[in-house]
Protein backbone atom coordinates (compact mmCIF):
# COMPACT_ATOMS: atom_id res chain seq x y z
CA UNK A 1 0.00 0.00 0.00
CA UNK A 2 1.72 3.12 -0.86
CA UNK A 3 1.99 6.30 1.25
CA UNK A 4 -1.10 8.40 -0.20
CA UNK A 5 -3.72 5.23 0.76
CA UNK A 6 -2.23 4.62 4.30
CA UNK A 7 -2.49 8.44 4.93
CA UNK A 8 -6.31 8.47 3.59
CA UNK A 9 -6.97 5.30 5.43
CA UNK A 10 -6.04 7.14 8.80
CA UNK A 11 -8.11 9.71 7.94
CA UNK A 12 -10.62 8.26 7.66
CA UNK A 13 -9.80 5.92 10.92
CA UNK A 14 -8.86 9.38 12.59
CA UNK A 15 -12.63 10.88 11.44
CA UNK A 16 -14.49 7.95 12.22
CA UNK A 17 -13.54 7.24 15.99
CA UNK A 18 -13.75 11.01 16.56
CA UNK A 19 -17.59 10.90 15.16
CA UNK A 20 -17.94 7.72 17.79
CA UNK A 21 -16.48 9.72 20.44
CA UNK A 22 -18.61 12.95 20.22
CA UNK A 23 -21.73 10.43 19.63
CA UNK A 24 -20.52 8.99 22.80
CA UNK A 25 -20.41 11.84 24.95
CA UNK A 26 -24.04 12.70 23.40
CA UNK A 27 -25.43 9.52 24.24
CA UNK A 28 -23.95 9.50 27.72
CA UNK A 29 -25.92 12.96 28.50
CA UNK A 30 -29.45 10.88 27.14
CA UNK A 31 -32.00 9.61 30.14
CA UNK A 32 -33.78 7.33 29.13
CA UNK A 33 -37.72 8.25 31.35
CA UNK A 34 -39.92 5.82 31.40
CA UNK A 35 -43.48 7.31 33.22
CA UNK A 36 -44.84 4.04 32.95
CA UNK A 37 -42.45 2.31 35.46
CA UNK A 38 -43.56 5.46 38.03
CA UNK A 39 -44.06 4.71 41.60
CA UNK A 40 -45.53 6.86 44.64
CA UNK A 41 -43.03 9.21 46.02
CA UNK A 42 -40.55 7.66 48.78
CA UNK A 43 -38.48 10.09 50.25
CA UNK A 44 -36.39 7.94 51.94
CA UNK A 45 -35.21 6.86 48.28
CA UNK A 46 -33.58 10.11 47.41
CA UNK A 47 -33.05 11.75 50.50
CA UNK A 48 -30.43 11.10 53.76
CA UNK A 49 -31.80 13.88 55.91
CA UNK A 50 -34.62 17.05 56.50
CA UNK A 51 -33.46 19.72 58.91
CA UNK A 52 -35.58 23.00 59.11
CA UNK A 53 -34.33 26.64 59.38
CA UNK A 54 -37.13 29.19 60.46
CA UNK A 55 -36.38 32.75 59.12
CA UNK A 56 -36.01 34.84 62.00
CA UNK A 57 -39.46 36.98 62.34
CA UNK A 58 -39.59 40.60 63.52
CA UNK A 59 -40.76 44.21 62.14
CA UNK A 60 -36.67 44.60 60.75
CA UNK A 61 -36.99 41.37 58.74
CA UNK A 62 -40.38 40.78 57.45
CA UNK A 63 -40.56 38.86 54.15
CA UNK A 64 -43.74 39.98 52.14
CA UNK A 65 -42.86 37.52 48.61
CA UNK A 66 -39.55 35.39 47.65
CA UNK A 67 -38.43 36.15 44.36
CA UNK A 68 -35.42 33.87 44.14
CA UNK A 69 -33.25 33.01 46.97
CA UNK A 70 -29.66 31.79 47.15
CA UNK A 71 -27.85 29.67 49.92
CA UNK A 72 -23.61 30.41 49.61
CA UNK A 73 -21.08 29.99 52.58
CA UNK A 74 -23.28 29.56 55.56
CA UNK A 75 -25.82 31.92 54.47
CA UNK A 76 -29.18 32.35 53.18
CA UNK A 77 -30.13 35.31 50.49
CA UNK A 78 -33.35 36.55 49.32
CA UNK A 79 -34.52 38.96 47.49
CA UNK A 80 -37.64 40.10 48.67
CA UNK A 81 -40.61 41.18 46.63
CA UNK A 82 -38.22 42.95 44.08
CA UNK A 83 -37.34 45.47 46.88
CA UNK A 84 -34.32 44.43 49.00
CA UNK A 85 -31.98 41.47 49.52
CA UNK A 86 -32.13 40.18 52.91
CA UNK A 87 -29.25 37.90 54.50
CA UNK A 88 -29.75 35.23 56.90
CA UNK A 89 -27.23 32.99 58.45
CA UNK A 90 -27.37 28.98 58.41
CA UNK A 91 -29.69 29.00 61.86
CA UNK A 92 -32.17 31.53 59.92
CA UNK A 93 -30.95 34.63 62.70
CA UNK A 94 -31.38 37.89 60.70
CA UNK A 95 -28.23 40.20 59.24
CA UNK A 96 -29.17 42.64 57.49
CA UNK A 97 -30.74 43.98 54.11
CA UNK A 98 -30.31 46.52 51.81
CA UNK A 99 -32.85 48.16 51.95
CA UNK A 100 -31.90 49.92 54.98
CA UNK A 101 -28.95 52.22 53.70
CA UNK A 102 -28.76 51.23 49.80
CA UNK A 103 -32.55 51.58 48.60
CA UNK A 104 -33.23 55.26 46.94
CA UNK A 105 -31.20 57.42 44.51
CA UNK A 106 -28.02 58.09 45.69
CA UNK A 107 -24.37 57.92 44.41
CA UNK A 108 -24.13 53.81 45.84
CA UNK A 109 -28.03 53.46 45.71
CA UNK A 110 -30.23 50.96 43.54
CA UNK A 111 -33.79 51.34 42.84
CA UNK A 112 -35.42 47.64 42.48
CA UNK A 113 -34.16 44.64 42.53
CA UNK A 114 -35.43 42.92 39.46
CA UNK A 115 -32.70 40.02 39.61
CA UNK A 116 -29.72 39.28 42.32
CA UNK A 117 -26.82 36.91 42.11
CA UNK A 118 -24.19 36.02 45.28
CA UNK A 119 -20.09 35.68 43.69
CA UNK A 120 -17.46 33.58 45.59
CA UNK A 121 -16.72 35.87 47.72
CA UNK A 122 -20.57 36.65 49.07
CA UNK A 123 -20.78 40.33 47.58
CA UNK A 124 -24.06 40.95 46.41
CA UNK A 125 -25.13 41.72 42.81
CA UNK A 126 -28.13 43.48 42.00
CA UNK A 127 -29.60 44.05 38.97
CA UNK A 128 -31.79 47.04 38.66
CA UNK A 129 -35.82 47.16 38.39
CA UNK A 130 -36.19 50.27 37.11
CA UNK A 131 -32.60 50.83 35.02
CA UNK A 132 -30.41 48.63 33.00
CA UNK A 133 -27.65 48.62 35.48
CA UNK A 134 -25.83 46.14 38.09
CA UNK A 135 -24.76 47.16 41.09
CA UNK A 136 -22.38 45.01 43.58
CA UNK A 137 -22.04 45.30 46.78
CA UNK A 138 -19.42 43.35 49.41
CA UNK A 139 -20.68 41.43 52.47
CA UNK A 140 -20.53 45.00 54.43
CA UNK A 141 -22.48 46.56 51.95
CA UNK A 142 -20.19 49.02 50.78
CA UNK A 143 -20.51 49.42 46.86
CA UNK A 144 -17.65 48.09 44.86
CA UNK A 145 -18.73 47.96 41.23
CA UNK A 146 -21.82 49.78 39.28
CA UNK A 147 -22.19 48.75 35.35
CA UNK A 148 -24.49 49.95 32.63
CA UNK A 149 -26.19 47.44 30.66
CA UNK A 150 -26.89 48.21 27.13
CA UNK A 151 -28.73 45.65 25.66
CA UNK A 152 -31.65 45.82 23.51
CA UNK A 153 -35.55 45.15 25.04
CA UNK A 154 -36.82 42.30 23.73
CA UNK A 155 -41.06 43.07 21.73
CA UNK A 156 -42.48 40.60 24.43
CA UNK A 157 -40.71 40.96 27.34
CA UNK A 158 -40.06 43.68 30.06
CA UNK A 159 -37.01 44.42 32.02
CA UNK A 160 -38.57 42.40 34.95
CA UNK A 161 -38.86 39.49 33.00
CA UNK A 162 -35.42 39.15 32.25
CA UNK A 163 -33.08 36.56 33.70
CA UNK A 164 -29.34 37.03 34.94
CA UNK A 165 -26.15 35.80 35.66
CA UNK A 166 -22.57 36.52 36.27
CA UNK A 167 -20.28 34.10 34.29
CA UNK A 168 -16.97 36.02 34.79
CA UNK A 169 -15.81 39.08 36.77
CA UNK A 170 -16.45 40.74 32.92
CA UNK A 171 -19.05 39.05 31.69
CA UNK A 172 -22.58 38.79 32.07
CA UNK A 173 -25.32 36.06 30.53
CA UNK A 174 -28.70 38.35 30.50
CA UNK A 175 -32.01 36.21 29.07
CA UNK A 176 -34.46 38.38 27.40
CA UNK A 177 -35.86 35.66 27.36
CA UNK A 178 -36.29 34.55 23.74
CA UNK A 179 -32.46 36.42 23.49
CA UNK A 180 -29.06 35.16 25.27
CA UNK A 181 -26.88 37.91 25.91
CA UNK A 182 -23.67 37.83 26.82
CA UNK A 183 -22.35 41.22 27.71
CA UNK A 184 -18.97 42.36 28.80
CA UNK A 185 -18.99 44.74 31.19
CA UNK A 186 -15.47 46.14 30.50
CA UNK A 187 -15.94 46.75 26.76
CA UNK A 188 -19.30 47.86 27.33
CA UNK A 189 -21.12 45.56 24.70
CA UNK A 190 -22.37 42.74 23.44
CA UNK A 191 -20.30 39.85 22.70
CA UNK A 192 -22.44 37.08 21.41
CA UNK A 193 -26.17 36.14 21.01
CA UNK A 194 -28.36 33.39 21.38
CA UNK A 195 -31.76 34.19 19.22
CA UNK A 196 -34.25 31.20 19.45
CA UNK A 197 -37.99 31.70 17.85
CA UNK A 198 -39.73 29.24 19.99
CA UNK A 199 -42.93 30.55 22.89
CA UNK A 200 -41.82 32.43 25.19
CA UNK A 201 -43.52 30.61 28.35
CA UNK A 202 -41.84 32.56 31.14
CA UNK A 203 -43.13 31.41 34.63
CA UNK A 204 -45.17 28.09 33.37
CA UNK A 205 -42.65 26.06 32.97
CA UNK A 206 -39.00 26.26 33.97
CA UNK A 207 -38.42 28.90 36.84
CA UNK A 208 -34.54 28.25 37.18
CA UNK A 209 -33.64 29.66 33.27
CA UNK A 210 -29.98 30.79 34.88
CA UNK A 211 -29.16 28.65 37.86
CA UNK A 212 -25.71 29.17 39.18
CA UNK A 213 -24.84 26.49 41.68
CA UNK A 214 -21.72 24.07 42.23
CA UNK A 215 -19.67 26.22 40.63
CA UNK A 216 -21.34 25.83 36.98
CA UNK A 217 -23.95 27.60 35.37
CA UNK A 218 -26.57 26.13 34.10
CA UNK A 219 -29.61 27.27 31.24
CA UNK A 220 -32.99 25.51 30.66
CA UNK A 221 -35.20 27.63 28.01
CA UNK A 222 -38.39 29.37 29.47
CA UNK A 223 -40.83 26.51 27.26
CA UNK A 224 -41.48 22.65 27.68
CA UNK A 225 -37.35 21.73 26.92
CA UNK A 226 -36.42 18.08 27.46
CA UNK A 227 -32.51 19.54 27.63
CA UNK A 228 -30.43 21.28 30.64
CA UNK A 229 -27.66 23.18 29.10
CA UNK A 230 -24.46 24.50 31.15
CA UNK A 231 -22.95 27.81 30.02
CA UNK A 232 -19.18 27.42 28.58
CA UNK A 233 -17.25 30.70 30.26
CA UNK A 234 -14.86 29.77 26.97
CA UNK A 235 -16.89 29.78 24.21
CA UNK A 236 -19.70 31.47 25.18
CA UNK A 237 -22.20 28.62 24.13
CA UNK A 238 -24.90 26.32 25.41
CA UNK A 239 -23.62 22.62 25.90
CA UNK A 240 -26.02 19.73 26.92
CA UNK A 241 -25.32 18.22 29.96
CA UNK A 242 -28.41 16.14 30.04
CA UNK A 243 -30.80 15.47 27.76
CA UNK A 244 -34.80 13.65 28.89
CA UNK A 245 -35.63 10.92 26.50
CA UNK A 246 -39.47 10.48 27.13
CA UNK A 247 -40.05 8.17 24.19
CA UNK A 248 -41.89 10.78 22.24
CA UNK A 249 -44.21 11.48 24.94
CA UNK A 250 -42.82 14.60 26.14
CA UNK A 251 -44.75 18.18 24.32
CA UNK A 252 -43.00 18.79 20.97
CA UNK A 253 -42.15 22.64 21.04
CA UNK A 254 -42.53 22.61 17.49
CA UNK A 255 -45.88 21.84 17.44
CA UNK A 256 -47.17 25.16 19.37
CA UNK A 257 -48.27 28.14 17.60
CA UNK A 258 -46.10 30.76 17.81
CA UNK A 259 -46.51 34.45 19.30
CA UNK A 260 -49.70 33.42 20.93
CA UNK A 261 -52.01 35.11 23.94
CA UNK A 262 -50.02 33.26 27.22
CA UNK A 263 -54.00 32.23 27.85
CA UNK A 264 -53.72 30.04 25.11
CA UNK A 265 -50.36 28.51 25.98
CA UNK A 266 -52.15 27.92 29.99
CA UNK A 267 -54.55 26.55 28.32
CA UNK A 268 -53.02 24.11 26.36
CA UNK A 269 -50.41 23.02 28.58
CA UNK A 270 -53.78 21.81 30.52
CA UNK A 271 -55.09 19.86 28.27
CA UNK A 272 -52.14 18.03 26.49
CA UNK A 273 -52.50 14.59 27.42
CA UNK A 274 -48.17 14.90 26.79
CA UNK A 275 -45.49 15.23 29.13
CA UNK A 276 -44.61 18.69 29.91
CA UNK A 277 -41.06 18.91 31.26
CA UNK A 278 -40.70 21.45 33.95
CA UNK A 279 -37.39 22.10 35.72
CA UNK A 280 -33.95 20.04 35.69
CA UNK A 281 -30.73 20.08 37.97
CA UNK A 282 -27.65 18.43 37.09
CA UNK A 283 -25.63 17.66 40.50
CA UNK A 284 -22.44 15.88 41.34
CA UNK A 285 -24.23 12.65 42.52
CA UNK A 286 -27.52 12.87 40.39
CA UNK A 287 -29.53 14.18 37.73
CA UNK A 288 -32.98 15.29 38.55
CA UNK A 289 -36.10 16.45 36.30
CA UNK A 290 -39.49 17.57 37.29
CA UNK A 291 -42.15 17.17 34.87
CA UNK A 292 -46.40 17.00 34.88
CA UNK A 293 -48.73 14.84 33.04
CA UNK A 294 -52.54 15.37 32.49
CA UNK A 295 -52.01 17.27 35.72
CA UNK A 296 -50.17 14.87 37.67
CA UNK A 297 -46.89 16.07 39.15
CA UNK A 298 -43.66 13.62 38.56
CA UNK A 299 -39.70 13.79 38.62
CA UNK A 300 -37.38 11.33 37.17
CA UNK A 301 -33.99 10.41 39.66
CA UNK A 302 -30.84 9.27 37.93
CA UNK A 303 -28.55 8.26 40.12
CA UNK A 304 -24.79 8.20 39.81
CA UNK A 305 -24.92 4.14 38.63
CA UNK A 306 -26.92 5.17 35.92
CA UNK A 307 -30.25 3.73 37.05
CA UNK A 308 -33.37 5.94 36.54
CA UNK A 309 -36.32 6.08 39.47
CA UNK A 310 -39.54 8.14 38.88
CA UNK A 311 -41.84 8.45 41.44
CA UNK A 312 -45.05 10.73 41.14
CA UNK A 313 -45.79 13.21 43.97
CA UNK A 314 -48.03 11.73 46.37
CA UNK A 315 -50.97 13.31 48.76
CA UNK A 316 -49.39 13.05 51.90
CA UNK A 317 -46.31 15.06 50.84
CA UNK A 318 -44.27 16.19 47.38
CA UNK A 319 -40.83 16.50 46.84
CA UNK A 320 -40.74 20.25 46.09
CA UNK A 321 -38.96 21.70 42.94
CA UNK A 322 -36.30 23.67 45.07
CA UNK A 323 -35.30 27.70 45.53
CA UNK A 324 -32.05 26.96 46.07
CA UNK A 325 -29.04 24.32 45.27
CA UNK A 326 -25.46 23.65 47.54
CA UNK A 327 -23.31 20.80 46.94
CA UNK A 328 -25.81 17.60 47.14
CA UNK A 329 -28.37 20.21 49.18
CA UNK A 330 -31.78 20.77 47.82
CA UNK A 331 -33.33 24.05 49.79
CA UNK A 332 -37.21 25.17 50.20
CA UNK A 333 -38.61 28.07 51.34
CA UNK A 334 -42.24 27.13 52.18
CA UNK A 335 -44.89 28.76 54.77
CA UNK A 336 -44.94 27.68 58.01
CA UNK A 337 -48.12 26.20 57.88
CA UNK A 338 -47.22 24.67 54.52
CA UNK A 339 -44.10 22.85 55.96
CA UNK A 340 -45.94 19.15 56.37
CA UNK A 341 -46.26 19.09 52.89
CA UNK A 342 -42.93 19.04 52.07
CA UNK A 343 -41.20 17.00 54.91
CA UNK A 344 -41.08 13.31 56.11
CA UNK A 345 -40.66 13.21 59.54
CA UNK A 346 -39.08 9.68 59.61
CA UNK A 347 -36.11 11.52 58.22
CA UNK A 348 -36.09 14.73 60.56
CA UNK A 349 -34.34 15.55 64.14
CA UNK A 350 -36.50 15.16 67.45
CA UNK A 351 -35.89 18.59 67.72
CA UNK A 352 -36.81 20.03 64.74
CA UNK A 353 -39.69 18.03 65.07
CA UNK A 354 -40.52 19.75 68.55
CA UNK A 355 -40.06 23.11 66.88
CA UNK A 356 -42.45 22.52 64.26
CA UNK A 357 -44.97 22.85 66.89
CA UNK A 358 -44.45 26.47 67.62
CA UNK A 359 -44.61 27.95 64.45
CA UNK A 360 -47.17 30.59 63.81
CA UNK A 361 -48.92 31.24 60.28
CA UNK A 362 -47.74 35.03 60.57
CA UNK A 363 -44.40 33.73 60.95
CA UNK A 364 -41.46 33.97 57.98
CA UNK A 365 -40.77 31.39 55.98
CA UNK A 366 -39.17 28.33 56.69
CA UNK A 367 -36.48 26.95 54.76
CA UNK A 368 -36.57 23.20 54.25
CA UNK A 369 -33.13 21.44 54.15
CA UNK A 370 -32.77 18.56 51.94
CA UNK A 371 -29.39 16.13 52.07
CA UNK A 372 -29.57 14.01 48.81
CA UNK A 373 -28.21 10.65 48.73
Amino acid sequence: MDLKKIAYTLSLFTLFISSCSKQDRINNKVIQVDISTSQPLNMADIVNHISIIPLETNDSCLIKRIVSMQVQNGKIFINNDLNKVMVFDEKGKYIHSTRRTLLGHGSNDYVGVSGMYIDENSHIGIYELFSPRIREYDESLKLVHSYQINIPDSTRSAREMRSYAKLTEDIYVINDPKDIYFYSVEQEKILKTIHDEYPDLIGITSHFRLANYNDALFYSYSYPCDTLYEVNKSTLSLHPVAIYDFNEESVNIKEIPQDMPMDYYMYYLMKTDKIIVLDKFHLHDADISYFMKEQNSYFAYKKKNGKVIVFQQGKEYTFPIPSAIEDNKFYYAALPHKVNTFIDKALMDKQDIERMENFRDDDNQVVICYELK
